[in-house]
């Protein structure tokens, strides 16, 4: 199969949704030349009155031998029209796969940004038999919820590609459940955040990175924080220190502080003092997590090797997944923003965040967008291209070639940086 072969649908008609696989559309074609119809005149996302989805094949013969890529992008859980649940929307990824292949299809890949149902990657018969009876009695009654959903798109959908995944059991369910390594095909996102930090951040990325210190403030993140140090280093920032600690809270109802303890200090690290700290993660979901992790950084500060504390001048916030629990968006920005931030950054894996920022995020906020990119890897693998050979050279991160591949950063008006780099 070619590029050519590639029809491209939305599983809804919500604007972020559509717009994602329109944006997509218009990166193949302008750069490849992809002659493609626009998104909503392929497979349309019908609707009946008593809300049951049935997708109209508009093209019906001409489906027949090609791929089948639909788009199922988080719709905004503020609109009361055009919102589709996590669980509408795989059950909508199913029937629009299954209308495909019965008007000939040959392949069908679904584009999900942010795969739904990634965070309950195991149930209580997954946990080890010696694991500890806490972690036993949080599982009671659990179920892998990610083999579920993975078991619902086998039959109709040959792979799916989604962007930074909760865990990598994510993936095993699914190499499980198809029975082979390349069902589930992750987008890492650490080039693009890598590439953001050095071209549009406002961070002082000076002196080699030596004024930016990492934090691994959750143990899950440091597989995803390890790749962004091996870049940064690659492309010569390599006195980015970074300080990896647990988390523990003070109080059960005192959410503003945590206690960072058993702190490890990378070996260049030369303090906290006058440095601007950044905390990646997968997720922002309340916030209160974050926000506290800020808050005790910039207002008790962090115990150094030699026993006092200290304080850094600045603090980034960064995150793949903007969830902001949902349509409770609002109280999850406040959280963040309560604390003194340099800089919120997200990518638009949920579109709707580019509208929904609250003015305070606005001043701050950044948001990464990846159509481009996700779109990249359809035709990487439609054509049997390494995806590496796209943002790599001779194993090292070129910030060149992923330049073309993502648009400037979209940020509002109020931000110190939109007059530079606003698209």
């Amino acid at each position: 199969m070619a590029l050519k072969d590639v029809v491209i649908a939305s599983l809804t008609t919500a604007e972020e949704s559509i717009g994602y696989a329109r944006k997509g559309v218009e990166y193949l074609n302008t750069r490849y030349g992809l002659n493609h119809p626009d998104v909503a005149s392929t497979i349309y996302p019908k609707i009946f009155t008593s809300d049951e989805y049935s997708p109209e094949n508009l093209m019906g013969e001409d489906l027949k031998g090609k791929h089948v890529v639909l788009c199922a992008v988080p719709t905004n859980p503020d609109s009361k029209n055009f919102y589709v649940t996590p669980l509408e929307m795989a059950g909508r990824a199913v029937v629009a796969a299954d209308n495909a292949k019965y008007f000939g299809a040959k392949k069908v890949t679904l584009i999900a940004p942010d795969l739904h149902f990634g965070r309950a990657d195991q149930g209580y018969f997954d946990l080890p038999k010696d694991a500890p009876k806490e972690k036993l009695d949080l599982f009671k009654g659990k179920s892998n919820v990610a083999k579920a959903q993975a078991k619902m798109f086998r039959e109709t959908i040959d792979q799916i590609i989604a962007i930074h995944l909760h865990s990598q059991r994510v993936r095993q369910s699914y190499n499980e459940v198809y029975g082979r390594d390349d069902a589930l095909i992750e987008v890492d996102s650490a080039p693009l955040l890598v590439h953001y930090m050095i071209k549009h951040s406002m961070a002082d990325m000076s002196d080699r990175g030596s004024k930016l210190v990492m934090i691994d403030s959750d143990f899950g993140i440091r597989e995803y924080n390890d790749r962004i140090l091996l870049y940064l280093n690659q492309l010569g920032y390599d006195q980015v220190s970074r300080v990896s600690f647990k988390k523990i809270r003070v109080q059960p109802n005192n959410p503003k502080f945590v206690h960072l303890e058993d702190p490890v200090f990378s070996e260049n690290y030369t303090g906290l003092e006058g440095k601007t700290t950044w905390d990646p993660d997968d997720i922002d979901d309340t916030g209160g997590t974050k926000a506290a992790t800020c808050n005790t950084l910039m207002t008790k500060g962090l115990r150094q090797k030699s026993g006092r504390h200290e304080k850094p001048a600045n603090f980034i916030s960064s995150a793949t997944h903007p969830v902001l629990t949902g349509s409770g968006f609002r109280n999850a920005m406040q959280n963040i923003i309560e604390s003194n931030l340099l800089e919120i950054v997200y990518f638009n894996t949920h579109p709707f965040i580019e509208n929904n920022m609250i003015y305070p995020v606005r001043k701050c906020g950044s948001v990464i967008r990846t159509a481009w990119y996700t779109f990249e890897h359809v035709r990487c693998n439609e054509e049997g291209i390494p995806f590496e050979e796209i943002c790599f050279t001779n194993d090292k991160l070129d910030l060149d070639k992923i330049e073309k591949v993502v648009p400037p950063p979209f940020r509002r008006t109020e931000h110190p940086k939109y007059g530079q780099n606003h698209h």
